[in-house]
């Protein structure tokens, strides 16, 4: 990376990034700075596989500037950065693209919250990690317990975090998120049919019929039974744990578009079932936002940007998101669109509307 370090009286200047990343974008002062245009005529001698990257008339300030790069290769992200007294230093700098997993079987990458998602009864062993997950060169990974302390042995399990190093010791966890919405929920059944929400398989149940409170209304994706032999059931749904309505399920996958507190599955002869784990997404507002569930709508009194929305909403479950937008700005205006996708692809739109 190369920029003039001399004063001068034009207050922009040209900076060049020559790099083997396969994107590169510059940020001054901590702001990103347009997008690069790549030199392809330098006549700079530059090697095969590495990219020149140019921005023209970059605006500095009085004084001292930090001009930082951040490039991409191979879905990793590295960082450095030269102040305009022309020393360069290593910025550490933590992202979506910081950590890879490698087997998306078992868990699943919330880059927006730092958050791991895992499957109950298919949480990886502790002493696994390391062949899960892919950091920056120079990274290390480990696994801690909610005070800090290492955990080097046993299940991967809620609580703990992945914690991913860089090679000045800065560090960033990912927090472990088991995302069976039936875990510990409560349960009506004749019997012991706690054991079916408790999240381990050493213990089953035996019976015909069982009803589980989620205690609160969700989208539901989707149902894993944990049974000795075939299990074969129907579904029901309710809002109020009173009126039952029947609930498409397909592959243990529900109909795009249900959604309940309580959730009834019948099963068609007597069944040994060890765990039931539901699968499903809900807003949680934690402030400035109306949800209409029913209307499919977000409001709101005023603008904002989609950092503050999702900092006013989080999306309990499995569930990702993204905007619509009409304008290239991320202003939340009244007719954008909060796109939720479910787990298994299922789109919901949330239309902001602004209102007093």
């Amino acid at each position: 990376m190369n920029a003039s370090r001399t004063q001068r009286p034009d207050p922009t200047t040209i900076i060049r990034a020559y790099t083997n990343m396969e994107l590169c974008q510059l940020y001054v002062n901590g702001v990103k700075y347009g997008e690069p245009i790549t030199d392809t005529n330098s006549n700079d001698a530059v090697a095969d596989g590495v990219h020149v990257f140019m921005w023209y008339d970059v605006p500095l300030a009085a004084g001292e500037n930090t001009i930082e790069v951040r490039g991409i290769k191979g879905g990793s992200e590295a960082c450095t950065s030269l102040d305009t007294n022309g020393q360069i230093k290593f910025v550490s700098t933590f992202s979506s693209t910081s950590i890879k997993l490698n087997d998306t079987e078992k868990m699943e990458l919330n880059g927006e919250k730092i958050e791991l998602n895992c499957m109950t009864n298919d949480a990886p062993a502790v002493s696994d990690i390391a062949g899960l997950v892919t950091v920056l060169q120079g990274s290390s990974v480990s696994v801690v317990a909610s005070d800090g302390t290492a955990v080097t042995t046993g299940q991967i399990a809620e609580g703990m975090s992945i914690r991913v190093t860089d090679a000045d010791g800065e560090y960033k966890d990912y927090s472990i998120i088991v995302d069976d919405i039936a875990k510990n929920s409560s349960v009506t059944a004749a019997g012991n049919a706690s054991v079916l929400v408790d999240g381990n398989t050493s213990s089953s149940w035996n019976g015909t019929a069982v009803t589980i409170d989620l205690g609160e209304e969700y989208n539901l994706n989707a149902v894993d039974i944990y049974s000795a032999g075939d299990a074969a059931y129907t579904a029901e749904v309710s809002s109020d744990g009173t009126s039952f309505a029947e609930a498409a399920v397909t592959d243990d996958r529900f109909a795009a578009g249900t959604s309940g507190r309580y959730v009834r599955l019948t099963f068609t002869s007597a069944a040994e079932v060890s765990e039931i784990n539901i699968y499903g997404w809900r807003f949680n507002n934690i402030g400035n936002y109306r949800i209409d569930g029913k209307n499919i709508y977000l409001g709101t009194a005023e603008e904002h940007d989609t950092d503050e929305l999702m900092t006013n909403l989080q999306i309990i479950g499995q569930a990702s998101y993204d905007f619509v937008l009409e304008e290239a700005t991320r202003v939340l205006s009244d007719g954008a669109i909060l796109r939720v996708t479910e787990e298994y692809g299922s789109d919901v739109d949330y239309t902001i509307k602004i209102s007093d």
